[in-house]
This record gives C-alpha cells, sequence and structure tokens, in this order.
C-alpha cells in the first residue's frame, strides 16, 4: 500500500465496515496447503457494492457473488481468447483492509504535477476525480520499463501508455490510472491536466474494453461478443541495452 494513509486490516465477520468518503476497502486471501503459498486481492466498488479482482497482468474481473468465507476464491484468469484457470484454490479466512487512496482532482484549465514511488512489485493506483467533461491530458516522464492503463469506474479500459502520453475526452466521472515499473522501482513525475473538449461535445466512455500488459507487449481489445474480441497488439520493444524503447509504435 506505498503511498496510502490511514491504513488498517480487520478479520471479515460477516459484514462490511462502514466506510469513509475518502476510504477504499480490499480483501485478501491465501491458499492453504497443499501447495505453493499465494495470496489474492479482491477490491470493493463502493458505487455500485461489487468486488473487483485480477490475476497478474490480465483483464479485470467482476466478482458476482457475495462476499463469504464459505466460497473457494480461485486464480481464474479470461484472457485474449477467454480462457479460464483455477489451479489455486484461496480458502484461508478473509482480511478487510481499510486505506485511503490517493485522489486528483483536476478541474477544467488546471493541471497538477505530482512525484509517485513506483515499484516493480505490484500496481499503483491513482484515483482521478473529475467534476465536469473535459480532456484528459496525462503525462509521465522518468518511466523506463513503464506502464499506465486508465480505467474508468466500471474498469472499462480508455487509454494506456508506456512512454507516450494519453490524452482523451471524457465525461464527469470516476476513473482509476493504474500505474507499473517493470525494471525497477523509482519516482515517477506524472502531471494531470484537464481542458475543454475538442471537437467532441458529449464525449462519451467505451464499453467492453480490456487491456492485457505483458512483459514485451500491450494488447488492449473490444468484446464484439460472448465469444470474440477485436484485439489491437502493442510491442514493447528494447534496445540494445535492454532498455523499453517504444519508438517505433505508433
Amino acid at each position: 500500500m506505498l503511498g496510502y494513509g490511514n491504513v488498517s486490516a480487520s478479520r471479515f465477520n460477516g459484514y462490511l465496515p462502514l466506510l469513509a468518503p475518502d476510504e477504499e476497502l480490499i480483501a485478501v486471501r491465501t491458499s492453504m496447503p497443499p501447495g505453493d503459498y499465494d495470496f489474492h486481492f479482491m477490491r470493493y466498488n463502493k458505487f455500485d457494492g461489487c468486488w473487483y479482482h485480477k490475476v497478474g497482468p490480465r483483464n479485470i474481473l467482476k466478482y458476482k457473488y457475495p462476499l463469504s468465507e464459505q466460497r473457494v476464491w480461485t486464480n481464474e484468469c479470461p484472457g485474449v481468447i477467454f480462457d479460464a484457470g483455477g489451479e489455486v484454490s484461496y480458502s484461508s479466512e478473509i482480511w478487510l483492509v481499510r486505506y485511503t487512496p490517493t485522489v486528483y482532482r483536476p478541474s477544467i484549465g488546471s493541471t497538477l504535477q505530482e512525484t509517485l514511488y513506483l515499484d516493480n512489485i505490484g500496481d499503483r493506483v491513482v484515483t482521478l476525480d473529475i467534476a465536469t467533461s473535459g480532456r484528459l491530458d496525462l503525462s509521465f516522464y522518468n518511466i523506463n520499463g513503464f506502464m499506465a492503463i486508465l480505467y474508468t469506474n466500471e474498469w472499462d479500459s480508455i487509454g494506456a501508455a508506456t512512454y507516450q502520453p494519453i490524452s482523451v475526452d471524457v465525461p464527469a466521472g470516476r476513473y482509476y490510472l493504474v500505474m507499473k515499473n517493470y525494471r525497477y522501482s523509482d519516482n515517477v513525475y506524472i502531471t494531470v491536466s484537464l481542458s475543454n473538449i475538442r471537437g467532441n461535445a458529449n464525449p462519451s466512455t467505451p464499453q467492453n474494453m480490456f487491456a492485457i500488459a505483458e512483459d514485451d507487449k500491450l494488447i488492449l481489445g473490444k468484446v464484439v461478443d460472448g465469444k470474440s474480441a477485436e484485439i489491437t497488439i502493442m510491442p514493447t520493444l528494447t534496445d540494445s541495452n535492454g532498455n523499453y524503447d517504444c519508438s517505433e509504435v505508433e
């Protein structure tokens, strides 16, 4: 929970705690013997009352059941071809972790510059609360081996970046910027700005989108129906020194 404040943990007793307006909640369980030790998280969404989770860099899933220790979690992992796996079971007691996230609230004509420390172990999430429609511009600096994906409050992917910035028309609402350093831990400098929409008076949020970040590529997709998806693959290239180079990616 790097960078998060007011972190506390408690055993799940069948009821969810009352959260303050600026608090978020996650649930965590571990796998049980026999087998390798592992752990898994799910994030609670206060807006729809549902839990969300994902396995590694795969796309995010909505958990369709109430939280309960009677139901075992698995490492299900729908991918590009909608394959699913569940070979690891998480059946320990459930612990709830409350925390205060990093929230940016850009307004029209504003520019916010922040420095965040990103490790190479897990994702770092910044919440963006946007009060009015606008053109959202996100720029990143000091980002060797860096990946950023912008999600809506429904966890639909609407933008992704390695070296390049993210620039997209957005309606008012809550968004999540998920970032990670793949090569090493370091500070990342972020610039967030919101301006009047250029050309589109009624921005829309793409639905049924997903993004999968692999070590050597970023896979962007849109679900066409329950059995197929349109896929775009963005390679993450490296130079002779092993540094990431996206200069050939348009």
